[in-house]
Formats: structure tokens, C-alpha cells, sequence
């Protein structure tokens, strides 16, 4: 049985009943991840709590949080959502589980144009793990 409801976008979506939901431990949050989303209400993956399978809790520092007990009808279907785009979004194989060290030698380096590998938004930096043969930067230090 499909039932319709509107997304974010204001478009319609069909979500199959029968899909499965990654479950939350009955602890709430087993690895003691926290958040402090402030727009996103804890239902997008960018969510530690949310991408880990968790509910949000008290050390938590989310604004308008929809990723707790009193939300649940709210937060399964974003989770169906999600898993229909990803279906590995919240399983251990994704990337956000792996270290960034792992990420970047399974991955192909940087690509920074000017920032000489000195900024955050270098993978290779942002990982601490120095460029490679695999990169692809200008004037890296």
C-alpha cells in the first residue's frame, strides 16, 4: 500500500509502507554522538545522530530537533526517503563510518587549483594525509 506525501520540496513521493527503517537502540545513542544542526532539524544525513541510525539527545546542541521519540512518524519517513535514494546511507559501509584516512587512499586525491593543499576543503589536508601520485593539485606544499 503506497501513501503520498510532501517532501520538503513540496513534491510528491511515494513511500512504501513496507519499507525498512534502520531501528534506534532503545539507549537512544549507543556511540555518544552528538550534533548542533541548526536548520536542517536533525532529518538530512549531515546529522551525526541522524546519519548513525540515532536519535538526537540532551548533549545534543540542535535547533528545532524532529529526530527524537516525539517525532518518530516524522523521522521514519525521511529515513525511507533517504534509503530510496541510498540504500546504504545508514549502514557501516558508508563513507561517513570509514576514517577520512581510509576515504583518501580508495579515493582520487585533490584537484585544489590554487590554494597550494592549505585549506580545509583539500581532502588530502582535511584528512591529514599529505598529497599522492593520485592527486591532481597545482603548486601543492
Amino acid at each position: 500500500m503506497n501513501a503520498n506525501a510532501n517532501s520538503e520540496s513540496g513534491k510528491k513521493r511515494s513511500i512504501n509502507e513496507n519499507d525498512t527503517v534502520p531501528t534506534t537502540t532503545t539507549n537512544n545513542n549507543p556511540t555518544n554522538t552528538t550534533c548542533k544542526c541548526s536548520k536542517s532539524r536533525c532529518i538530512k544525513l549531515y546529522c551525526d545522530c541522524f546519519h548513525g541510525g540515532n536519535l538526537c539527545n540532551s548533549l545534543c546542541n540542535c535547533t528545532d530537533c524532529k529526530n527524537t521519540t516525539e517525532f518518530r512518524e516524522e523521522r521514519e519517513w525521511k529515513m525511507k526517503e533517504v534509503l530510496k535514494l541510498n540504500p546504504k546511507a545508514f549502514s557501516e559501509d558508508s563513507d561517513k563510518f570509514n576514517t577520512k584516512r581510509q576515504r583518501m587512499s580508495r579515493g582520487n586525491g585533490c584537484a585544489c587549483p590554487s590554494s597550494h593543499c592549505l585549506k580545509k576543503y583539500c581532502s588530502c589536508f582535511g584528512a591529514d594525509a599529505g598529497c599522492t601520485d593520485k592527486c591532481s593539485c597545482n603548486d601543492c606544499e
